[in-house]
């Protein structure tokens, strides 16, 4: 029963890799990036930043491993229509300028057919989803696209909360969306993947009748979540975007600063 031992779990932790996020502080703050085999959570009211990051992080799934990527591909399931692929398009040209330059510096030979603008479309896989029935039907039928797809590394989310709140009454919210997560996490342990979902702000009256912004699906499914971020717009300059970082596997409580320009996430005052 007992058969494995935590250096061996450690072990198997450090090797499982991350997803860079192209923000050095915010990777630094998390442990690396975006943990392989785990479900990160990006919270925050609309225009934090959520979906940039999620359109990022599609395209930097697939850098190629000798840059440190991962050089796989990714699923998107969309429910409220914020996927966009001139965004994507626009991200995935810079990032690809950006890897152009890091092989020149570092003298690695570059394989243009291997990761191009193009490819990283290809390997963008995405779906959108009406009701969340439409939802759970795409969850249970990843393990099929990813089997079909063995280059997947990334299963995005944007947004988990959105049609689950439909649900009423509020057990049957708690109880369906703690099996998806499970069944996700099955899934980011069985395929070696990372799954990263987005989830809304909301406001909730307290026993003691004050008033609250919590995550729209309440805390109750919170430790199924590996990483837990709120993302937000700093209160004196409202271009700058700053990171919470609530739960991760190495630190917390820690906030971080970062821009999201043309050429999307970037550390805060560096356009590179």
């Amino acid at each position: 029963m007992f058969g494995k031992r935590a250096y061996d779990v450690w072990k198997e932790e450090k090797n499982a890799g991350f997803i860079i996020t192209l923000c050095r502080e915010f990777d630094e703050a998390i442990g690396g990036g975006i943990r392989m085999k785990s479900i990160t959570e990006l919270v925050g009211q609309p225009g934090s930043g959520k979906t940039q990051f999620c359109l990022q992080l599609c395209v930097n799934v697939q850098i190629p491993k000798d840059l440190f990527g991962q050089g796989g591909a990714a699923v998107y399931i969309d429910t409220n229509r914020g996927f966009s692929l001139d965004r994507l398009r626009e991200i995935a040209i810079a990032t690809h300028e950006r890897c152009k330059i890091v092989y020149r510096n570092e003298n690695i030979p570059f394989k243009p057919e291997s990761f191009t603008v193009d490819t990283i479309l290809r390997n963008s896989h995405i779906t959108f989803c009406k009701s969340y029935t439409d939802l759970l039907a795409a969850i249970y039928q990843l393990t099929t696209v990813i089997k079909n797809n063995p280059n997947v590394r990334l299963i995005v989310i944007d947004s988990f909360s959105y049609l689950f709140r439909s649900i009423e009454p509020s057990v049957n919210l708690i109880q369906i969306s703690y099996e998806a997560l499970s069944k996700l996490q099955q899934i980011a342990d069985e395929l070696h993947c990372a799954v990263v979902i987005t989830n809304e702000l909301t406001t909730r009256v307290t026993t003691e009748g004050d008033t609250e912004i919590v995550p729209a699906l309440g805390e109750s499914h919170l430790h199924r979540v590996n990483c837990q971020v709120t993302f937000g717009r700093d209160e004196n300059n409202r271009k700058l975007f700053v990171a919470n970082i609530d739960k991760c596997f190495v630190k917390c409580e820690k906030k971080v600063p970062f821009q999201i320009t043309k050429d999307g996430v970037r550390t805060f005052n560096s356009c590179t």
